[in-house]
């Protein structure tokens, strides 16, 4: 399923164990789990080329996730490394969908960089560009 190729994707480009660490700790949430959630994501620094990033978003599309989701933050890439052609991977693929996204915001592993509340209420206002945990 879904989890398989994100499972297969993961093994086969960064560590031999990473399936069975995965499936023992649930870290891949169900669609239901999504729901009304801001979802974060990042390229870390080990700079995955776009063709990848463009799959391992297509993978996370298959769960749902993209439909029930209050909105995207993503990280400023390392180094700014490919910064041009994941931003238009990210608008490509989520121009079907309605909510916001800020794109290049300084967390995960670039720097400068913030840590970002896992689990807290939070409002994101983009005009303003101030992410507030409440």
């Amino acid at each position: 399923g879904c989890l398989d190729s994100i499972y297969d994707m993961l093994t086969a480009t960064r560590h031999e164990d990473e399936r069975e660490v995965c499936e023992r700790y649930n870290l891949f949430s169900s669609q239901e789990e999504w729901q009304g959630k801001i979802m974060f994501l990042e390229t870390c620094e080990e700079k995955p080329t776009p063709v990848l990033v463009r799959e391992m978003l297509m993978t996370i599309e298959k769960t749902g996730a993209f439909d029930v989701i209050n909105g995207i933050i993503i990280g400023k890439p390392q180094d700014e490394m490919y910064y041009n052609e994941y931003k238009e991977i990210y608008k490509e693929m989520f121009s079907k969908y309605s909510m916001p996204i800020l794109y290049n915001v300084n967390f995960g592993h670039a720097t400068p960089r913030i840590a970002l509340l896992y689990g807290a209420k939070a409002r994101v206002n983009a005009k303003t560009q101030v992410i507030e945990f409440v």
